[in-house]
């Protein structure tokens, strides 16, 4: 995925889905912001990789 986005890229996931979370953590992905606003109506978290460059 990293590969494709040299110049980085965000993702979402649930709040709590914790798991995901951490896995996203420990490959470089910052939290940028956590909401609710999705279809769902359930918490849901921001995550950004700066990219190679940062």
């Amino acid at each position: 995925m990293k590969g494709e986005r040299p110049a980085g890229l965000s993702l979402y996931v649930f709040t709590r889905n914790e798991r995901a979370r951490r896995c996203y953590e420990a490959a470089g992905f910052v939290l940028v912001e956590q909401g609710d606003g999705n279809q769902e109506r359930e918490p849901d978290c921001t995550y950004r990789w700066p990219g190679d460059s940062a």
